[in-house]
């Protein structure tokens, strides 16, 4: 600014030294503490005793030309206005403590959209207590009931234990995933055994994964968004289903499967999972999640199937994979 404006041409260095010379510091001269004391008074008469430490900070700067450190307009406040101060502090949030009795006692199962508009969904599950991250697979559906369940499916035989408890959101996709859970866990003695071993809440009390997709997006996620949404601002990509697969042909591994028309031409590329062979067994008991319950008493719907019905369709399921 010196050199554009003024024509004068000095270092850095000299400049912080013929500042301090001058007595011009920016983070000292602070106002008398009893000037402050007298604005945030003459505040407190009016509007101001709404005022929390920041904005009153900020009304001190901008009106009263005051110079003060925040610190001492919160202690001053929490002084001269206890009640205002007491009543502010009854409404803030509270983080409340999550608790889990050990490993495999929870699961958070849950589905990522935000790649979706790009053609690529995402869906995760995550234990409670661990936080291990116990799938994470990249499709190109995330709410196919039978896809979700593949994943489940697959994922216990691997681990070779079933959870005590899991949760989802009431997402249709996951109907499915709830039959099975239950019938696993049907002939079980313990308070959380049949029915009571699968929850249903809103997305945003499932807190482990909601919290686990903060930090994806952070670590991961946020890079192919902005690559995406830089190839479809530039014109390259619409949306459309042929641009869709077009992506997953170049980001993914080359697929077989589902089926999309590109230039007149009809193109095969799998859909993340719906070809696996136990898609068959999981549409008998697709619909069966309505009866749960659990999401019958969250959602306040009659039920369309009664609970033994869903049981018996869940043993069969399993019997047959």
């Amino acid at each position: 600014m010196l050199l554009t404006y003024h024509d004068i041409k000095i270092s850095l260095r000299s400049l912080k030294r013929r500042l301090k010379n001058a007595g011009l510091f920016r983070r000292k001269n602070y106002s008398l503490l009893s000037d402050v004391r007298n604005a945030i008074r003459a505040e407190l008469r009016g509007p101001g005793q709404l005022f929390g430490y920041r904005m009153m900070w900020l009304a001190l700067q901008q009106k009263h030309k005051l110079r003060v450190k925040r610190d001492d307009v919160m202690r001053l406040l929490k002084e001269l206005n206890p009640r205002g101060t007491d009543q502010r502090t009854r409404r803030r949030f509270v983080r409340r403590t999550y608790h889990s009795m050990g490993p495999n006692y929870l699961w958070h199962v849950d589905g990522y959209d935000k790649l979706k508009q790009f053609g690529f969904g995402l869906s995760g599950c995550i234990d409670g207590f661990s936080r291990r991250v116990l799938w994470l697979i990249c499709g190109h559906i995330n709410n196919d009931p039978a896809v979700i369940a593949s994943y489940f499916i697959t994922c216990v035989q691997r681990l070779g234990v079933v959870p005590m408890r899991l949760r989802t959101d009431c997402g249709t996709e996951n109907g499915t995933l709830a039959a099975i859970q239950c019938t696993l866990r049907h002939h079980h003695t313990d308070y959380h055994a049949g029915s009571r071993s699968h929850m249903y809440g809103t997305s945003l009390s499932n807190q482990r994964i909601e919290s686990w997709w903060s930090i994806f997006r952070k670590a991961r996620a946020q890079f192919w968004i902005d690559l995406f949404g830089d190839l479809r601002n530039e014109g390259h990509f619409n949306g459309s289903n042929e641009h869709q697969c077009l992506l997953q042909f170049c980001f993914q591994n080359i697929p077989s499967g589902a089926r999309c028309r590109a230039n007149g031409r009809t193109l095969d590329v799998q859909r993340g999972g719906a070809t696996d062979p136990t898609r068959r067994s999981y549409r008998s008991s697709e619909g069966s999640y309505r009866s749960h319950p659990e999401r019958r008493s969250f959602t306040s719907r009659p039920a369309r199937r009664s609970y033994v019905r869903f049981t018996s369709m869940g043993r069969t399921l399993i019997s047959s994979l």
